[in-house]
């Protein structure tokens, strides 16, 4: 047999004796020998030079035929000739010492997770995801997931994981990637943004109510009633009125408390706070808590028994009615 002795490697040379490398591997992968391969040919009428194997190798791979430069890269003894199987081994030699592919491969992490989803809360966000179209080659080992731009990655070996404690109306960007003992792979990316609940109009107003109830039986003051529908009712009309005027006269001229008589209401006492560019509830009850101008005074007063709350809104604006009363209905 000819012997081989490497100098070195042009790029040209490398990229053939890759290809006879990929070769050689599919048969060793496959579970089939070279040596038992070798006893499946005649030998003596399947010799070739080393040169004969790469010039054939290059009309597959379409590349320039070796330079004569490339053949004094190597120095045959003997005779030159060398059967096509000894050629593939020690090609495949040469390749492992040049590191060009693997009898090592290269790390191939898996791809991305396929179909993140991200499911909005108050203050928290659900993501939900797929596994990865492909492994690579590696043992699957874990997912991360991140909302701070990469600063912390949490490990998790489910398909889901919950974020709570967030800021509502903040946009967050999530991204999971998966782990393998080849690396870690391309994250999948979405955005969520958490939301406080939509509430109703009439939601809004037993919110008001309950708020309002809380500060005083902080105080030690009886809660308020709103069990007399008619207040209701009669605060939810000044709602609407002070959209188109915001005060305590009323659109017809007449002075608010007017308004009880309208739904047959004729109170021992009463008292009206009204506000407006509150978004929220507890927006509104804080401002009428927070004035030095009789608002406070009216919530913690222990003249009245009852209470009714109106919500209004005009475009993204909302206003708030507050009426008190004791008796008379």
């Amino acid at each position: 047999m000819a012997r081989l002795c490497r100098k070195g490697m042009g790029k040209s040379l490398k990229k053939i004796i890759a290809v006879i490398l990929t070769i050689t591997m599919i048969t060793s992968v496959a579970g089939t020998s070279l040596t038992s391969t070798k006893a499946a040919i005649d030998r003596s009428t399947h010799m070739f030079t080393i040169f004969d194997v790469l010039n054939i190798l290059k009309h597959i791979v379409e590349i320039e035929p070796l330079s004569s430069e490339n053949r004094q890269l190597y120095d045959f003894y003997g005779d030159g000739n060398i059967d096509i199987f000894n050629a593939l081994e020690v090609l495949k030699w040469l390749v492992w010492m040049d590191n060009i592919i693997g009898v090592n491969p290269q790390p191939n992490p898996p791809s991305q997770p396929q179909n993140l989803r991200a499911m909005s809360g108050d203050r928290a966000v659900a993501l939900s995801w797929d596994a990865p179209a492909r492994n690579g080659n590696g043992n699957f080992s874990h997912y991360e997931v991140t909302y701070n731009n990469g600063i912390t990655w949490i490990p998790t070996t489910e398909r889901s994981l919950s974020f709570n404690s967030l800021n509502n109306d903040m946009t967050y960007t999530f991204q999971v990637r998966a782990v393998s003992s080849a690396g870690k792979g391309h994250p999948a990316t979405v955005t969520s943004t958490p939301r406080a609940p939509q509430l109703t109009v009439d939601q809004f107003a037993a919110e008001v109510v309950r708020l309002t109830n809380l500060e005083r039986v902080a105080r030690g003051l009886p809660a308020l009633s709103a069990e007399n529908l008619r207040i209701g009712s009669a605060a939810m009309l000044r709602a609407e009125e002070i959209t188109t005027l915001f005060s305590h006269m009323r659109p017809n001229g007449t002075e608010w408390h007017t308004v009880f008589t309208q739904f047959a209401l004729n109170p021992n006492a009463s008292a009206e706070n009204i506000a407006w560019g509150q978004s929220t509830p507890q927006a509104a009850v804080n401002a009428w808590m927070n004035s030095t101008m009789g608002h406070r005074e009216s919530i913690l007063s222990s003249t009245y028994t009852h209470i009714g709350v109106g919500v209004a809104q005009s475009g993204s604006t909302f206003y708030w009615v507050q009426l008190f009363a004791r008796g008379g209905g």
